[in-house]
Order: structure tokens, then sequence, then C-alpha cells
């Protein structure tokens, strides 16, 4: 009941409280009438305001608020001049943004109608109220203000949503993709985010499980938080994301559809895995080294502790972890000190002492002389302290080299370069990794400043990331192109650290990634060129048979709308291509086929209602034993079969000449072998069959085969022969005299034989 109260009570607080900081607003008065312009004038001052002007004209109004800049205008409609007040609340609005509050002492529909056009921030009828002005201009300032930030906040919204890193989508109620930010079209390997709308946000999921798991969710608790799950970029690829879900409310509290915020984990899913198994051999570093240590929280609990506290303080690991506080071993003249430095420990890692000597009190309540080192686990608010006891100095001495060595080697044998860098680029500490990726020698970095090894390098803008590092004291993250004096180039994924001393980077060589980054896009472009530039219409899509890819050869081909191809709707395609055919259940029936039996081609001929014939092929797209959809090729042979059933035409129509021919016709290999003769020639030689002559070979019915070979020289020579005598014999040995044309082609001689006797005849 109270609550209610206290909450109407601070909302007329900050109502009142912006009504104060419009006093002193600064107002424009344009009136054509002085005396009421001395009226309005006098009223406002009264009540707080500051009258900046008074003008009697549009063209005057215009001026003065151009030098005066006012809060509010208080605007008649009537004016003298050419313009009246209505122009000149519209010129004033749409140059200045200044609200306007119109006056009239004539409210005709025809000039309200006119005034509603320019959106003022009210309407006065003279004579005017001083209760009534202040309300309505009070009002009227309170919205100005409301709507400019209302402006503001939408431009900085959209701006965060242009700019924002990680991926923005907005989903309608049905799932589908209405709204993507440009980040998003690049995390999924589209070209810009226009491409990802009408998409459906299931298709984006490596498993529609995960999709129902996160509805599941949002459904129970109206948000989801940190969900991550395998998504699928346009490529078919798969990556880790991180996902933020939301619903998106009407006015009246229904649900329009989702938002969502995506990050790409993929890195940090593997970082995660490789920190689990370093997690582990740390664990056991810790386990199982010589030194007691634990892990203390903010509030001084020790949450952990290895074996070697347990000796050293005589209390079990269950009296320990989350009971004691390491304030409960200490002794009362050194408690003070170590509370200051736990604190500001906390506040700057680097202002406490993190080596010191204490006196330890242990179960039994003997007192030990202990050398402590303490520092904050980066990232954390706990800290990891090491105790040793001094009065077995040499052992633990022993032991702590060891443990340095230890450290030292894993550091040593990392696959990451690691180096330390000093506050004046003195390389400290480098590993075997970073030698190698700097291509130098250890020897050759250590006690060197960078500018030293590497010329030039202050004037980079990784230098400047090291400086804002070394400077600043904060963590940095860059992927870095590094050009070598030889003039080879690495790249290379940094993460760079303030530490103690200076800063530490830890370097991944992430060139190879670069390479096949940048030759992975110049076969997209390859393949687009490709695309573009075959005779063939290509279409591709995806397991689910939607449209994916197209060349503008199979648009032009198919005439089919930009639209049903870029709504990735498969059955209106289907139904656009088939309502053309000649078939059309013919090539729905092939697609059903092939949709069920993914593993198949298909190559056939598609005919059109106005002739046109296509020959169709399709082959699955298979990686890994995965389906990922078929890719089709369609060609264009209306042409090619128009020629083909004429040159069938021609081909039958000659055959019927040379078959119903009186006079020989003959073809011969150059050797004599006789590849085709009519019934003309078969009767001529007086052959029992055309089958039996074309076993034989013509010479043998040659009077004279000297004849025969003179008739191949000539044609050798000039390729045809005209009118050449010769006799032949048939097979009743009758003597035949012939005039013989010939044509060589090819090896081939074709030949027109005329029985000189029967011709004559």
């Amino acid at each position: 009941m109270f609550g209610i109260f206290d909450k109407k009570k601070e909302i007329t607080i900050k109502i009142n409280k912006i009504l104060m900081q419009n006093l002193n607003s600064k107002i424009l008065i344009v009136e054509d009438e002085s005396i009421e312009a001395m009226s309005f004038e006098k009223s406002l001052k009264s009540s707080g305001y500051q009258v900046v002007g008074v003008a009697s004209t549009g063209e005057d109004a215009l001026k003065k608020v151009a030098d005066l800049r006012p809060d509010l205008v208080l605007m008649d409609i009537v004016l003298k001049g050419d313009m009246d007040g209505i122009k000149a609340a519209a010129l004033i609005k749409d140059d200045f943004d200044i609200p306007v509050i119109y006056l009239t002492s004539h409210p005709e529909k025809s000039t309200l109608k006119r005034a509603k056009l320019t959106s003022p921030y009210g309407y006065l009828i003279k004579p005017v109220n001083k209760t009534e002005l202040n309300n309505i201009i009070e009002l009227a300032l309170y919205k100005h203000d409301m709507e400019s930030k209302l402006k503001i906040s939408e431009d900085k919204y959209r701006s965060i949503v242009e700019n924002v890193l990680d991926a923005y989508f907005r989903g309608d109620k049905e799932g589908r993709i209405i709204m993507a930010s440009p980040s998003a079209a690049l995390m999924y390997g589209f070209d810009s985010p226009q491409e990802m709308i009408g998409l459906t946000a299931v298709s984006m999921y490596k498993s529609a499980e995960d999709r129902q798991k996160m509805l599941a969710q949002l459904k129970k608790y109206g948000k989801v938080e940190n969900m991550e799950v395998e998504s699928v970029k346009v490529d078919g690829s798969s990556f880790w994301i991180s996902m933020n879900v939301q619903y998106i409310y009407d006015d009246e509290g229904g649900i329009q559809g989702t938002e969502a915020f995506v990050r790409d984990i993929t890195e940090t899913k593997k970082i995660e895995k490789e920190l689990k198994k370093r997690e582990t051999y740390y664990r056991t570093i810790f386990e199982h080294t010589g030194t007691a240590t634990v892990i203390i929280e903010g509030d001084k609990t020790i949450s952990l502790a290895n074996a070697q506290f347990e000796k050293i303080s005589g209390y079990s690991r269950e009296e320990l972890e989350g009971k004691k506080r390491w304030t409960d071993f200490v002794m009362e003249d050194d408690l003070e000190d170590m509370k200051k430095y736990h604190s500001l420990r906390r506040v700057d890692p680097t202002a406490a002492p993190t080596s010191y000597d204490f006196r330890f009190i242990d179960k039994m309540g003997n007192i030990k002389n202990i050398h402590l080192d303490v520092d904050i686990i980066p990232g954390t608010k706990k800290s990891v302290a090491s105790l040793l006891d001094i009065t077995e100095l040499k052992k633990s001495q022993e032991v702590a080299v060891q443990n340095e060595k230890k450290f030292r080697g894993v550091l040593d044998n990392m696959m990451e370069g690691c180096q330390i860098i000093s506050p004046n680029w003195r390389y400290l500490y480098v590993n075997d990794a970073v030698a190698k990726q700097g291509h130098a020698q250890k020897e050759e970095l250590l006690g060197h400043t960078m500018m030293e090894i590497y010329s030039g390098i202050e004037n980079t803008e990784l230098f400047d990331v090291l400086r804002s590092c070394m400077k600043e004291r904060s963590s940095h993250h860059i992927d870095n192109e590094f050009v070598y004096p030889d003039g080879s180039v690495g790249w290379y994924e940094l993460s760079i650290h303030p530490v103690p001393e200076g800063i530490f980077i830890l370097s991944i060589d992430i060139t190879e990634r670069v390479k096949m980054q940048e030759e992975l896009q110049f076969k997209n472009m390859l393949l687009e060129a490709q695309l573009e530039s075959t005779i063939d219409g290509i279409l591709v899509v995806d397991e689910n048979g939607k449209p994916i890819l197209y060349n503008q050869r199979f648009n032009e081909m198919w005439n089919i709308s930009t639209t049903i191809l870029e709504s990735k709707d498969d059955k209106k395609l289907i139904k656009f291509i088939t309502d053309q055919l000649k078939y059309p259940l013919y090539v729905a029936k092939t697609i059903e086929h092939l949709n069920a039996n993914k593993d198949q081609k298909s190559s056939d001929e598609i005919e059109f209602k106005d002739g046109k014939v296509f020959e169709s092929y399709s082959s699955p797209i298979c990686a890994n034993d995965n389906y990922h959809g078929r890719i089709w090729y369609f060609r264009d042979i209306t042409e090619l079969k128009k020629s083909q059933e004429a040159l069938i035409k021609s081909e039958k129509k000659y055959r019927e000449l040379v078959d119903n021919s009186i006079v020989g016709v003959l073809i011969t290999k150059i050797n004599g072998d006789i590849q085709f003769a009519n019934e003309a020639m078969v009767h001529m030689v007086k052959s029992k069959s055309i089958e039996k002559f074309k076993a034989e070979n013509i010479i043998k019915y040659y009077k004279n085969p000297a004849d025969r070979d003179e008739l191949v020289q000539l044609l050798k020579k000039d390729g045809n022969v005209n009118q050449y005598e010769t006799e032949l014999v048939s097979t009743d040995n009758e003597i035949i005299n012939v005039i013989i044309s010939a044509h060589l082609s090819n090896n081939n001689i074709s030949s027109i034989i005329i029985d000189r006797i029967k011709n004559a005849i």
C-alpha cells in the first residue's frame, strides 16, 4: 500500500523537477498586433519565462529564430505579409526542430486542417487565459524534451545494432528472420544482412533439437541467457555460439517475435577445452607441489587448500575449506598490516607487497615462522598464497627451485609464444615458440629492446596497442600482421596483459588460417565467376530442396522472377517451372524421386509447351558421407534438336534419291574396300546382293586394275576426277564400258559410275 504512494510521489517529484527546468525557457512571440504581443510578453515574464523577442511577420520570425534560438515559439496564424503563421511554423519545424504553439482568433476548419499538417504542440483561441497559456507551454516543452530524448535513444539504439560486434537478430512469431545486424551477416558468411531476411531460425542450428530446447526455455522463463549451441554458416560449416534470446512484446503485452544477441565462441570453446586440460595439469601441480598452497576468497575465506597446507596447519581439508579464514592463523602483531595488504591487493594488485614473512599459529598452538608469496589470480578477487616454513629453509628453497623449473619448462615447451616485456621495452623472458615466431634465437632477443630487434616497430599499430597496455594497465586481444625485416609476413593472434614486470604477450601463429581464409575467399570469387561465365543455367538447392544459389543464365532460361528465387520457397519454384512444361507431372515425379533418393544423379530432356527443349543434369552434393543438397545444370538444346531433325529429314531425302538412281553410286576406301553402294551399282556388276557386294574390294571388278591405280593418283593430286573412262567386269565376265566421276575426302572415294551402253540407250 505504502509502496504505491511512494511510487506516485516519486513520479510527481520527477514531473515537477522537469517543469521547474522549463522555467526561464526562452520564448519568441510572433504577433502582428502590438497590444496583444505586449500582453503575451507581460504574462509570460510574470510566469518566469524569458521573452527573447517579438516578430510581426513570418519572415521576421524565421530570422529571429535563427539568431535567438528560442526554446518555443508562440505563433499567430494570421500575419501581415506574404507568409502566414502556418507556413512560418512549418519552416521552423523543418529547419530548427523548435516546438510551435498556434494563436488564432479565427478557428475555421480549413485553418485547423492546415495547421495540423505542421504537427503543432498546441492550439490556443484568443483571448488566451494566463493559466491555460502556462499549462500548454509547459506541456509543449515537456513533450518536445521527451521526443528529443526518444530520438536520441532511437538513434543510439540503431547505432548500437549497426555497430555491435556480436550478431543481433530479430525474428517474427513464425521464426523467420526480419532483421539482422551487419555483424550477423559477417558471422554467418553472408554478403549483407538483407540476404538473411526471410531465413528460418531453425536452419541456422546444426541440431533442430537445440532449437526446440531454446524455445522450451524461452517459453518457460521468458528469456534465454548464455545458451551454447552449434550453429551453421551459409557455407554449411558449423561453429559454436552463445546466445541471449527474449520475446518482443506489443503495447498490449502480446508476443510479436523474438530478438537475440549471438556471440561466436568457437575459439572460446577450443580454449575452454585446452584450459580444462591445463586445469587438470595445474591442479595436479597444486596438489603435489611441496609448498603449502591455498586459494583465498575476497572475504578472507580459504576455499582450497592442498595437502602441504594440511600438514603445516594441522587441520584437515574438511576443517579448512569454506570454514577457516587466513586471519585465524596469523599472530596479532602481524594481522593488521596483512589485512591492509589483503584489501589493497584487490584494488590494485601491484600496490601491495607480494612477498613477506609472518608468524603462523597451527592447530596445536605452535608458532612457526612462515615466508609468504601471495598474488591475485587475474580477473578475479581471489588470491593464491604459498607458505614456506623457513625453519627448513634449505629444503624449501630446493623445492622452490624445482617448482620454478617445472613451470618454466611448461612455458618453454608451450606451442604458444610467451614473452615478458619490461617498461623500457626489453625482452625479459621468451620461450622457444617466440624465438621461432620472431625468426631469431633466444640469445638475440633477451636483454635487447624490441626497437633494436625490429627497427621501426615503434611506429606500428601493434606498438600502439602494446604502449596502451603498458600505460593503461589494460588487456588487449588482437590479430596482427607482422612484417619481418626480410619482407616476409606472418599473422598472429595476440593476447596482451599487464604484469608487474611490464606486459605479458601470448602469441599464436595463425598465418596458415589467414591464408586458408584468403584462399577460400578467392575460391568463392572463382566459383562466382564460373557460375556467371558458363552457358548452362545452374541452380543449387540445400538438403531440403530450397534454392540457395543460382546464376543469371538460369534466371534468363526459365524467366523466373527474383522474388520467387529470393523467397527460398521450393514449392513455388517447382510450380513455376512445371507450369511451363509439356509433361509437368513427369518432371515433378522426377524431382520427388530424387528427393527420396538423394545419392542418385539424373539426366533428361525437358520439353516446353512453347517448343523449347532443355537438357538437364543433376548431381548430389555430398561431403563426409553427409548430403548437403543438389546441383542442377540446364542447357538449351532447342536449336540443336531442330538441326538434328532437319539433318535426319535431309539424310532420308538424299538416301531415297541415291537408292532410286539409275546410275551407280559407290563409296570406297583408297585401298578399294567398299563402304556403300546403291542398287543400280550392284545390278550393274550383277552381284547377288548389296551385303555381298559391300564385303568385296572394287579392284576385282576392274578389267585392268592399273586403271584403278591411275584414278586414285589423279584423285590424290586434284581431289576430283570427271568423265574417267574405263572397263569393269561383271560377275558373269561381261565387259561394262563405264564413265566415272569421283571425289576424294578423308581417305574415302565417292563415285558416280555410268554404264555408257545403257545410258546411251
